[in-house]
């Protein structure tokens, strides 16, 4: 409870109260308590003192049993009290009157009819909503593209590429034919040049298919170089294992073998 920073009015200083109740004041305020105060006497000039005062608005008889009412109360609680609150004694005797206000009030309450206590209602079971797809979950989601439409309305379809033709991939015969080839041109004109592609192709192909005309134009080769030592000497194994070549007989006029 707050308390009140002034004091109250007194009382004793109302120039509106009745003589009787300011001389039962006046009693209670040399005296300082309670003791030996008749409760009755008292209560009685209390009704005798209202009964001279105006009416009350609102019906004589229905004011009066209010104050009636309050004047049973204040008995209750104590005369001598009420008094001491009111005429501001010592702080001792306004503790001991709050307390028996309390006990009042408790007394009203407990008196009281109580309402009655609703029943609890039934607890009810509220269903959790099922997982709900969020945003991430949508865009963990793969996303597939439409294939574009052409104007007729139907897919269009994608056309291949052109790639370039593979190249056939050389054959050891058609490297060996390109070589002797190359020889038989150089020959008239750069006889070193059909020894060296000669000599090449017997290192790269020594069981190929062009064997006879590789060594018949090495032989040529030689005679056109002045080596005829060593043309004479392969002439002798060409002639001997090909005796009937494409290129015999042009040997054995170039190294007079005839």
């Amino acid at each position: 409870m707050t308390q009140i920073s002034e004091e109250p009015s007194r009382l004793l200083d109302d120039p509106d109260l009745g003589e009787l109740l300011r001389n039962d004041l006046q009693i209670a305020r040399t005296q300082g308590a309670a003791a030996g105060y008749s409760v009755e006497a008292g209560l009685a000039r209390f009704e005798a003192s209202l009964e001279g005062a105006a009416a009350v608005p609102g019906g004589s008889l229905g004011g009066l049993r209010v104050l009636r009412w309050f004047a049973a109360t204040t008995a209750v609680v104590g005369v001598g009290a009420l008094a001491l609150w009111l005429l501001g004694g010592e702080p001792g005797a306004g503790a001991s009157t709050a307390n028996d206000e309390i006990a009042v009030n408790d007394a009203l309450v407990a008196a009281a009819p109580r309402a009655a206590t609703p029943a609890p209602e039934p607890e009810t079971k509220v269903e959790q909503p099922s997982a709900v797809p969020t945003i991430a979950d949508d865009a963990e989601t793969e996303v597939v593209a439409p294939e574009p439409i052409d104007e007729a309305g139907e897919p269009a379809i994608a056309k291949p590429e052109p790639t370039a033709k593979p190249k056939p991939e050389p054959t050891p015969a058609v490297d060996e034919i390109t070589l002797i080839s190359d020889a038989r041109k150089s020959l008239a004109g750069d006889p070193a040049k059909t020894l060296a592609l000669t000599e090449t192709a017997e290192k790269d192909f020594p069981n190929g298919t062009m064997i006879q005309e590789r060594r018949g134009y090495a032989i040529l080769a030689l005679v056109a170089l002045d080596r005829h030592d060593e043309a004479n000497t392969r002439a002798q194994d060409y002639l001997q294992r090909w005796p009937k070549g494409s290129l015999s007989r042009r040997v054995r006029e170039a190294v007079g073998m005839e």
